[in-house]
């Protein structure tokens, strides 16, 4: 449990916090489609169509259950950015040149990338302007931690000078672990304020939330739900935008 699960909770407690949200599903995988419960028509625009300048983002945006989130759902066909653009200038830009036309329209874009370093995720690093770390509190999470950090910096220097690290996000927390306890010890001595307070507990709500094709948020609150509206709740107050009283309800509690 670690990028998709967050991502597709973090955009649905943004919209709980009554922040215009869009998903962007920019893996193959489709995960945070199906996790957001969209059908992967494959007559539908896609973010490929989009990417490549075939059609409009705008057009591949399709509406949720929730007010204020909307999703961009992935497509196999992504898998061809990589292979269409080997050699073209500025191929790192595709999803920030196509994401500038709808970005005054919403007050976040969350991006979920593929979960592998390769095109799609350089673009993902080169369009964003925060970047969420989930760390699932185990020994060989951690060991790649501080590589990605160092990627994030190179990353920083030669695509997207903007990129900021928003936190590092403790997930599949098991207190009664000891091994796990200590994990989010380690972690939190060593990255200080940049580790969120809140970390999401390991529990089954949060592993079968993508087989209900809902957010954990649509459903009556779960204390993992709880978690992710808290999450997001940080998350604005250290960009700022967290002054206002949202209370963290479910969607059908709206």
């Amino acid at each position: 449990m670690g990028k998709t699960t967050t991502a597709v909770n973090l955009a649905a407690a943004l919209a709980i916090a009554e922040k215009k949200t869009l998903l962007v599903d920019w893996d193959p995988q489709g995960n945070a489609t199906t996790g957001m419960g969209v059908e992967r028509n494959l007559s539908a625009i896609s973010l490929y169509n989009a990417v490549t300048g075939k059609a409009g983002i705008r057009e591949a945006v399709v509406p949720s259950e929730m007010p204020y989130l909307e999703t961009a759902p992935s497509g196999a066909d992504l898998l061809k950015v990589e292979f269409d653009h080997q050699g073209v200038k500025d191929k790192e830009y595709l999803l920030r040149n196509a994401l500038r036309d709808v970005s005054p329209s919403y007050d976040y874009i969350v991006v979920d990338p593929p979960p592998s370093l390769g095109l799609l995720s350089l673009n993902a690093l080169a369009a964003a302007d925060l970047l969420v770390i989930p760390l699932q509190c185990e020994f060989f999470a951690l060991e790649g931690l501080s590589r990605f950090i160092f990627l994030v910096n190179k990353i920083r220097g030669a695509l997207n000078p903007s990129l900021e690290i928003a936190g590092i996000l403790l997930t599949m927390l098991d207190e009664q672990e000891r091994i796990s306890a200590q994990i989010a010890e380690k972690i939190r001595c060593g990255f200080g304020d940049l580790v969120f307070k809140t970390a999401i507990p390991r529990n089954r709500h949060v592993k079968e939330f993508g087989c209900k094709g809902k957010p954990l948020l649509f459903q009556k609150l779960s204390p993992e739900a709880r978690s992710y509206c808290r999450v997001a709740q940080e998350f604005l107050e250290r960009k700022g935008n967290g002054n206002e009283d949202h209370r963290c309800r479910s969607h059908q509690e709206r």
